[in-house]
Protein backbone atom coordinates (compact mmCIF):
# COMPACT_ATOMS: atom_id res chain seq x y z
CA UNK A 1 0.00 0.00 0.00
CA UNK A 2 2.85 2.35 0.89
CA UNK A 3 4.66 1.45 -2.33
CA UNK A 4 1.46 2.04 -4.25
CA UNK A 5 1.00 5.39 -2.46
CA UNK A 6 4.59 6.38 -3.22
CA UNK A 7 4.15 5.42 -6.88
CA UNK A 8 0.91 7.44 -7.08
CA UNK A 9 2.59 10.39 -5.36
CA UNK A 10 5.56 10.19 -7.74
CA UNK A 11 3.22 10.00 -10.76
CA UNK A 12 1.16 12.91 -9.48
CA UNK A 13 4.33 14.88 -8.74
CA UNK A 14 5.61 14.24 -12.30
CA UNK A 15 2.26 15.28 -13.78
CA UNK A 16 2.19 18.44 -11.64
CA UNK A 17 5.79 19.21 -12.59
CA UNK A 18 4.99 18.55 -16.27
CA UNK A 19 1.87 20.72 -16.04
CA UNK A 20 3.92 23.53 -14.39
CA UNK A 21 6.53 23.33 -17.17
CA UNK A 22 3.77 23.38 -19.83
CA UNK A 23 2.12 26.35 -18.08
CA UNK A 24 5.50 28.16 -17.92
CA UNK A 25 6.13 27.48 -21.63
CA UNK A 26 2.62 28.70 -22.53
CA UNK A 27 3.14 31.88 -20.48
CA UNK A 28 6.57 32.43 -22.09
CA UNK A 29 5.07 31.98 -25.59
CA UNK A 30 2.17 34.35 -24.80
CA UNK A 31 4.52 36.99 -23.32
CA UNK A 32 6.87 36.62 -26.31
CA UNK A 33 3.94 37.09 -28.72
CA UNK A 34 2.72 40.15 -26.80
CA UNK A 35 6.23 41.64 -26.76
CA UNK A 36 6.58 41.01 -30.52
CA UNK A 37 3.14 42.53 -31.19
CA UNK A 38 4.05 45.56 -29.05
CA UNK A 39 7.37 45.96 -30.88
CA UNK A 40 5.57 45.75 -34.26
CA UNK A 41 2.97 48.32 -33.11
CA UNK A 42 5.75 50.59 -31.85
CA UNK A 43 7.60 50.24 -35.18
CA UNK A 44 4.37 51.06 -37.10
CA UNK A 45 3.74 54.11 -34.89
CA UNK A 46 7.32 55.34 -35.38
CA UNK A 47 7.10 54.78 -39.15
CA UNK A 48 3.78 56.68 -39.30
CA UNK A 49 5.19 59.58 -37.23
CA UNK A 50 8.33 59.76 -39.38
CA UNK A 51 6.21 59.62 -42.55
CA UNK A 52 4.02 62.48 -41.28
CA UNK A 53 7.08 64.54 -40.37
CA UNK A 54 8.63 63.91 -43.79
CA UNK A 55 5.36 64.87 -45.51
CA UNK A 56 5.06 68.03 -43.37
CA UNK A 57 8.67 68.94 -44.18
CA UNK A 58 8.03 68.38 -47.91
CA UNK A 59 4.90 70.55 -47.75
CA UNK A 60 6.81 73.29 -45.90
CA UNK A 61 9.61 73.06 -48.48
CA UNK A 62 7.05 73.34 -51.30
CA UNK A 63 5.45 76.39 -49.63
CA UNK A 64 8.86 78.03 -49.15
CA UNK A 65 9.74 77.39 -52.82
CA UNK A 66 6.37 78.82 -53.94
CA UNK A 67 6.90 81.94 -51.80
CA UNK A 68 10.45 82.37 -53.14
CA UNK A 69 9.28 81.95 -56.74
CA UNK A 70 6.45 84.45 -56.26
CA UNK A 71 8.86 86.91 -54.66
CA UNK A 72 11.33 86.41 -57.53
CA UNK A 73 8.56 86.94 -60.12
CA UNK A 74 7.43 90.14 -58.36
CA UNK A 75 11.03 91.40 -58.18
CA UNK A 76 11.48 90.56 -61.90
CA UNK A 77 8.26 92.45 -62.74
CA UNK A 78 9.44 95.48 -60.71
CA UNK A 79 12.84 95.42 -62.45
CA UNK A 80 11.18 95.22 -65.89
CA UNK A 81 8.80 98.08 -65.02
CA UNK A 82 11.74 100.21 -63.80
CA UNK A 83 13.74 99.48 -66.97
CA UNK A 84 10.77 100.30 -69.22
CA UNK A 85 10.13 103.50 -67.25
CA UNK A 86 13.79 104.53 -67.66
CA UNK A 87 13.66 103.78 -71.40
CA UNK A 88 10.44 105.80 -71.80
CA UNK A 89 11.96 108.70 -69.84
CA UNK A 90 15.16 108.56 -71.92
CA UNK A 91 13.08 108.51 -75.13
CA UNK A 92 11.01 111.50 -73.91
CA UNK A 93 14.21 113.42 -73.06
CA UNK A 94 15.74 112.58 -76.45
CA UNK A 95 12.51 113.67 -78.18
CA UNK A 96 12.53 116.94 -76.22
CA UNK A 97 16.19 117.57 -77.15
CA UNK A 98 15.47 116.85 -80.81
CA UNK A 99 12.47 119.22 -80.79
CA UNK A 100 14.53 121.93 -79.07
CA UNK A 101 17.33 121.55 -81.64
CA UNK A 102 14.85 121.64 -84.55
CA UNK A 103 13.06 124.75 -83.16
CA UNK A 104 16.41 126.44 -82.51
CA UNK A 105 17.52 125.71 -86.10
CA UNK A 106 14.22 127.04 -87.47
CA UNK A 107 14.47 130.22 -85.34
CA UNK A 108 18.08 130.72 -86.46
CA UNK A 109 17.10 130.15 -90.11
CA UNK A 110 14.20 132.59 -89.75
CA UNK A 111 16.51 135.19 -88.14
CA UNK A 112 19.04 134.76 -90.96
CA UNK A 113 16.27 135.05 -93.59
CA UNK A 114 14.93 138.19 -91.86
CA UNK A 115 18.45 139.66 -91.76
CA UNK A 116 18.93 138.92 -95.50
CA UNK A 117 15.55 140.44 -96.32
CA UNK A 118 16.36 143.59 -94.30
CA UNK A 119 19.80 143.84 -95.93
CA UNK A 120 18.25 143.43 -99.39
CA UNK A 121 15.60 146.08 -98.64
CA UNK A 122 18.20 148.54 -97.29
CA UNK A 123 20.44 147.85 -100.29
CA UNK A 124 17.56 148.50 -102.70
CA UNK A 125 16.67 151.76 -100.89
CA UNK A 126 20.29 152.90 -100.96
CA UNK A 127 20.56 152.05 -104.67
CA UNK A 128 17.29 153.87 -105.36
CA UNK A 129 18.50 156.89 -103.37
CA UNK A 130 21.82 156.91 -105.27
CA UNK A 131 20.00 156.74 -108.59
CA UNK A 132 17.66 159.56 -107.49
CA UNK A 133 20.68 161.63 -106.41
CA UNK A 134 22.43 160.99 -109.75
CA UNK A 135 19.31 162.03 -111.68
CA UNK A 136 19.05 165.21 -109.59
CA UNK A 137 22.70 166.04 -110.27
CA UNK A 138 22.29 165.37 -113.99
CA UNK A 139 19.19 167.50 -114.11
CA UNK A 140 20.99 170.33 -112.31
Amino acid sequence: EEEKARAIAAAVSEQVQSAEKEKARAIAVAVSEQVQAAEEEKARAIAAAVSEQVQAAEEEKARAIAVALQSAEEEKARAIAAAVSEQVQAAEEEKARAIAVAVSEQVQAAEEEKARAIAAAVSEQLQSAEEEKARAIAAA
